[in-house]
C-alpha cells in the first residue's frame, strides 16, 4: 500500500511563509543594480487574495535589509525574525481597516554581502575584462535572498519585471524594451520564485535559430553561436513532437562566465548555461536538450516542494533522452541512460552513510534541512529510470499518449508524487494490474539503487568497455605496445567519458593505477588528444584518472584547471581528489581561486574544507589515543623498589635509552601536564593563544567575505592586520620565551631523572647476556 498524505499537494516544509492563506495572482518586481556596492535593491508588489481571512502576511527572506512595507498603499509595520537555516520570516500585520480580501503587498529591500542568489564579478574575473558582471541563481531557496517573497515552488504566478543597470541586462521573461538604463520584461506564464533570474554585464546576442538567440560576452559570441546553431531548432521540434507546442515564444540561452555553479539553469525564456558546454565539438549541447525539456517539466508543471524534486528532474532527464533518441537513434538514448546509471551508482556510493537519507526518491525535509543538502544525481537518474521502467511495462507507443495528457493536466500547477501516480492510474485504467507490479514503496521511499535495471541497448558502450578491459589486462602484463591513437579515433566525446570512467573504476578494485604509472604515461603519449581536449567532461576525467594514479605531473594541472571552471560537478570532486593525494596543494588552489566561485559553490567548498580540518583533527585525536593506549600503569611507573643510583655512566645511558622507549607515553603525558601548568600560571599568554586561534578561526569562517559591522566593513586582510596589531604587543608582555625555557627545563629534569634512576626490568638483563 502506497503511503499517502492527508491532502495533496503536500505543504512545502522549506518555506517560512504562510502561502496557504493566500492566492497569489501576479507579481511586479523592479530591481536596481549597484555594481560599486555589489548590492541589488528591489521593489516588489504581490496581488493576492486573502482566502482564509489571515491577520498577518508571512514572507521568506534571507540576509535582506527590508526598508518599507505597505498593504493597499497603507504603510505597515513589519518584523524580521531571527535567522535560521531556511532564512528569516518577514511578518506584516494586515491593518484592521482593510477588510477586502484583495490585497496589494509592496516591499522595498536591499541585498547584502551574504546574499546567496547573486554573484558579482569584477571586470578582471570575466572573459572579456570590459566591465563587472552580475548573475543570479535562485534554485532552490535563494530567491528569498534577492527579494522577500513566497519562496516556494507551490506558488506560481505571472510576473512583470524590470532591472535598472548601466550594462545590458536580461531577465526570465519576454523582453518589452529598453528605456535608458531600464530593461523591462514580461512573463505571462505563471512561474515560481526560484525561476526569477537576472544577469547584467557586457552581453551581446546572436541568432541560433528562428526563435532562439545566444547571449554572452562579445569575446565568445562567435564560438557560442557555432556551438548551438546546428541543434537548437531541432531540439525544439523534437520536444514539441513528444509533448505539445512550446508555450514560451522564445528559447534563448545565456552563456555565463566560468563561476556559474551548474551545467544549466532552466530560467524561462533564457536558459543560463555553463561555458564548459563550449567544447568546439558540439558534443556537450545535450545539456541544452535537458534545459529545454524543463520548459515543460519543472517550468510548466512544477514539483510542489523540494521533497518531490524528482518530478522536475526525473521527467526532464526522461524527455531529454527521448529528444536525443528522436534525433540520433534509440542506441544514443540508451547510451546516455547507461552513463546516467553509472553516475547514480557512483553518487550513492560517494554519499556513504548519508545515502540512507538522501538516496531515496521522495525526501523528508520536515526537519528544516536546507534543500540544497538533498542535491544529488538521485532525483535525475533514479527518477528518469522509474519513468523508463513504466514506459517499458506499458509500451512506448501507449506511454507516449500519456506524456501530453500529464503535462496538460498539471499545466501552470504544482503537484506531488501522489497526484502523478493518480494521474497515471487514471489514464491507464486497463493497466492497473501491470502498474500494481511496480514496487512503489521501494522506488519512492527506500534508499539505494532502483529495484529494477532496464534492459539497455549496450552496442555503443561495449566498445568503451572492451578498450578499457584491454588496458587493464595489458597493464598487468606490462604489454603496452599494442595501443595506438586509432583506438579512440571514432569515439564520440561521451564514449570517451565512459572509457575513462571505466578505467577510473578499476582503481576501486585490487588493481591500483599508482602501481602502473608506466601505463598512464603510455596512455598520455598514445592518446595525446585527451590532454589537449577542450571538452570539460573528457578533460576532467582524464585528470581524475592521472591524479588517481598519483601521476604528480597532473596535480598542478588539475588545480589550475579547477580555477577556470565554477561548475560544482567538477569543482567539488576535483578538490576532494586533490586533497587525497596532496592536501597542501588542494588548500593552496582553493584559497587561490575561491573568490571566483559562486556563493552556492563556495559554501559547499567551505564546508568541504572544514570537513578536511575535522578529518585531520580526528586523525590527530586517533594518534593521541593510540599513544595514550601505551601508557604504563602508575604502580609500574612509580615502582620505587626499582629506583637506584646508576653505578656508572654506561649504566645511566642504558637506562635512559630503554626507559625513553618503554615509558614514552608516560613521558608525553608528563610534558603535556607541565605545558598546561605553564599556561595556567601565565594567564596573559593563554589569553593571547586563545585570541589568535579564535581570531584566525573566525576570519576563516567568513570564507573570504567581508565582516559587516554597524560601524564599518572589513575585509580579511584588514582583520588579520588588526589581529596582529593586538596580539604582538600582548605576546611581548606575556614573556613566552621565559615560559618556554621553564617548560623545557622542567621537562628535562623530570623525565631525565625518572629515566636515569628507574632500573630496567630484571628480564632485560638476561636478554642482554644471552
Amino acid at each position: 500500500m502506497l503511503r499517502r498524505p492527508n491532502v495533496s499537494p503536500e505543504r512545502d516544509p522549506s518555506t517560512l511563509s504562510n502561502y496557504g492563506d493566500f492566492v497569489v495572482h501576479s507579481t511586479r518586481l523592479d530591481l536596481q543594480v549597484d555594481f560599486d556596492k555589489a548590492v541589488v535593491s528591489s521593489a516588489v508588489s504581490f496581488e493576492v487574495t486573502n482566502k482564509t481571512h489571515a491577520h498577518h502576511i508571512v514572507l521568506d527572506s534571507s540576509y535582506l535589509v527590508i526598508h518599507t512595507a505597505s498593504i493597499n498603499g497603507i504603510s505597515t509595520p513589519f518584523e524580521v525574525g531571527e535567522r535560521q537555516t531556511l532564512g528569516s520570516k518577514v511578518t506584516i500585520a494586515i491593518p484592521p481597516e482593510i477588510q477586502a480580501p484583495h490585497l496589494t503587498i509592496t516591499l522595498q529591500s536591499e541585498t547584502t554581502a551574504e546574499c546567496t542568489a547573486l554573484q558579482f564579478l569584477p571586470a578582471e574575473a570575466t572573459d572579456g575584462g570590459v566591465g563587472p558582471y552580475l548573475f543570479s541563481q535562485c534554485q532552490a531557496i535563494h530567491a528569498r535572498s534577492l527579494f522577500p517573497c513566497f519562496d516556494t515552488p507551490a506558488v506560481k504566478c505571472p510576473y512583470e519585471m524590470s532591472v535598472t543597470s548601466p550594462y545590458p541586462s536580461v531577465m526570465s521573461g519576454r523582453p518589452l524594451g529598453v528605456s535608458g538604463n531600464v530593461y523591462r520584461f514580461s512573463q505571462p506564464v505563471p512561474i515560481p520564485s526560484y525561476l526569477v533570474a537576472v544577469a547584467s554585464g557586457d552581453i551581446q546576442s546572436a541568432p541560433i535559430g528562428p526563435r532562439s538567440s545566444v547571449y554572452c560576452e562579445p569575446l565568445k559570441l562567435a564560438v557560442c553561436q557555432h556551438e548551438f546553431s546546428a541543434d537548437m531548432e531541432h531540439f525544439l521540434q523534437a520536444a514539441e513532437s513528444l509533448v505539445f507546442k512550446y508555450e514560451w515564444e522564445r528559447y534563448d540561452a545565456l552563456v555565463l562566465p566560468s563561476s556559474f555553479p551548474y551545467g544549466g539553469m532552466e530560467n524561462p525564456n533564457i536558459t543560463f548555461v555553463t561555458p564548459t558546454l563550449i567544447s568546439g565539438d558540439r558534443e556537450n549541447v545535450d545539456v541544452i536538450a535537458h534545459e529545454l525539456a524543463h520548459s515543460w517539466s519543472g517550468n510548466l508543471v512544477t514539483n510542489c516542494s523540494w521533497e518531490h524534486f524528482w518530478l522536475n528532474e526525473g521527467w526532464t532527464v526522461y524527455l531529454e533522452r527521448r529528444i536525443l533518441g528522436k534525433l540520433h537513434g534509440a542506441a544514443t538514448r540508451d547510451f546516455s541512460a547507461i552513463i546516467g546509471w553509472t553516475d547514480l551508482e557512483n553518487s550513492i556510493a560517494a554519499m556513504g552513510p548519508s545515502a540512507e537519507r538522501w538516496s531515496m526518491l521522495v525526501h523528508n525535509l520536515r526537519d528544516g534541512s536546507d534543500p540544497d543538502d538533498a542535491f544529488s544525481t538521485v532525483p535525475y537518474e533514479k527518477g528518469s529510470t522509474l519513468l523508463y521502467h513504466i514506459e517499458t511495462l506499458i509500451g512506448q507507443n501507449r506511454f507516449d499518449k500519456f506524456i501530453p495528457h500529464y503535462f496538460h493536466t498539471f499545466r501552470y500547477k504544482s503537484l506531488d508524487t501522489y497526484q502523478f501516480i493518480d494521474c497515471l492510474y487514471g489514464f491507464f485504467p486497463d493497466c492497473k494490474s501491470i502498474l500494481d507490479t511496480i514496487d512503489w514503496e521501494t522506488w519512492l521511499y527506500k534508499p539505494g539503487m532502483p529495484p529494477v535495471k532496464p534492459d539497455f541497448d549496450t552496442s555503443m558502450v561495449d566498445q568503451c568497455y572492451t578498450l578499457a578491459d584491454k588496458w587493464y589486462h595489458h597493464s598487468l602484463r606490462n604489454k603496452l605496445h599494442k595501443f595506438s591513437s586509432a583506438d579512440i579515433q571514432f569515439f564520440t566525446a561521451n564514449q570517451s567519458v565512459v572509457f575513462l570512467d571505466t578505467l577510473i573504476a578499476f582503481d576501486k578494485l585490487d588493481f591500483k593505477w599508482k602501481h602502473h604509472l608506466d601505463a598512464l604515461n603510455t596512455m598520455a603519449s598514445v592518446y595525446q588528444e585527451y590532454s589537449k581536449s577542450t571538452n570539460a567532461e573528457v578533460l576532467f576525467r582524464w585528470y581524475v584518472l592521472q591524479v588517481t594514479g598519483h601521476n604528480q605531473e597532473y596535480y598542478a594541472q588539475l588545480g589550475e584547471w579547477l580555477g577556470t571552471v565554477g561548475r560544482m560537478k567538477f569543482v567539488r570532486p576535483g578538490y576532494v581528489l586533490l586533497n587525497k593525494v596532496d592536501r597542501p596543494m588542494a588548500l593552496y588552489y582553493f584559497k587561490k581561486y575561491q573568490s571566483r566561485y559562486h556563493a552556492i559553490c563556495k559554501s559547499m567548498l567551505s564546508s568541504f574544507r572544514d570537513r578536511l580540518g575535522i578529518e585531520r583533527l580526528r586523525g590527530d585525536v586517533s594518534n593521541i589515543s593510540s599513544t595514550l593506549s601505551q601508557l604504563r600503569p602508575p604502580q609500574e611507573f612509580f615502582d620505587f623498589r626499582r629506583v637506584s643510583k646508576p653505578a656508572n655512566f654506561g649504566e645511566a645511558q642504558g637506562r635512559i635509552s630503554y626507559n625513553l622507549g618503554y615509558y614514552s607515553a608516560n613521558y608525553v603525558a608528563i610534558v603535556a601536564i607541565l605545558s598546561v601548568y605553564a599556561l595556567v600560571t601565565n594567564f596573559l599568554l593563554m589569553f593571547v593563544i586563545l585570541l589568535v586561534a579564535g581570531g584566525v578561526f573566525g576570519i576563516s569562517r567568513l570564507g573570504g567575505n567581508d565582516l559587516v559591522l554597524p560601524f564599518g566593513r572589513f575585509n580579511s586582510s584588514q582583520l588579520y592586520t588588526g589581529l596582529m596589531i593586538v596580539a604582538i604587543p600582548l605576546t611581548f608582555l606575556a614573556s613566552p620565551i621565559s615560559t618556554m625555557m621553564w617548560l623545557i627545563g622542567s621537562s628535562i629534569v623530570t623525565v631525565g631523572s625518572h629515566a636515569t634512576l628507574m632500573e630496567k626490568p630484571i628480564e632485560t638483563v638476561f636478554e642482554e647476556e644471552v
